[in-house]
């Protein structure tokens, strides 16, 4: 049997899915509770937590004499790593898919290319050290994780303590790319950064996201 924190999580997963792929549209007033509690098989205690969860990562708002709604896509924390976890499993349209890829490729080229310039400036030597460790795992093994974890180095060692959440977005989007992984870029980059050399840094991080 399921403990309360999986059945929380697995209905959480399942509410948001189909909130962020709209089939509960903007605006629409969730099913009464007995409903969902019904639908998922779980609790009223369960329940609550859930829609807890979601109101949380605004996802749905609660209205005095109204009811829980579906909050506007504003409102959504899609910097939140589980609701980028959830956006994946969510049974989005390809197009529908491609449009939030496309957002998250924006939000990278306007802060990605700023953190590696400061990250030339600001990485002591030991974090610079760490940013070529990751480049060396990946180049060993060139696959999503190992992409992911250099990303998130590039981000942490650019001393900005926003940086690390902004991350989360970032490895999103590069599991949804297609393209190979832009090691010849990533190269560049570490050797810029290693250096000290800040206009490098920034112009080898829009070749490469450009060239998604």
């Amino acid at each position: 049997m399921e403990n309360k924190n999986r059945l929380t999580y697995r209905v959480s997963a399942a509410l948001a899915g189909e909130i962020l792929s709209q089939k509960m549209p903007i605006g629409a007033k969730l099913p009464p509770d007995t409903d969902l509690c019904e639908k998922f098989q779980v609790s009223r205690t369960v329940l609550r937590e859930t829609l807890r969860v979601l109101g949380a990562k605004g996802l749905i708002t609660a209205k005095p004499r109204v009811g829980t709604l579906v909050a506007e896509a504003k409102h959504w924390a899609l910097w939140d790593p589980e609701v980028l976890h959830w956006l994946t499993g969510a049974a989005l349209s390809q197009e529908a898919l491609a449009d939030i890829a496309h957002h998250a490729l924006d939000m990278r080229l306007a802060l990605e290319p700023s953190l590696a310039a400061l990250a030339s400036s600001r990485a002591s030597d030991a974090a610079k050290q760490q940013l070529q460790h990751a480049l060396r795992d990946l180049q060993d093994t060139p696959d999503l994780a190992h992409e992911q974890d250099f990303i998130r180095c590039l981000y942490d060692i650019s001393g900005n303590q926003f940086a690390p959440f902004a991350s989360h977005l970032a490895c999103w989007a590069i599991a949804q790319r297609s393209t190979a992984v832009p090691m010849s870029h990533y190269q560049a980059l570490t050797v810029a950064i290693s250096q000290g050399a800040s206009v490098e840094a920034r112009q080898c991080a829009i070749n490469y996201l450009i060239g998604e």
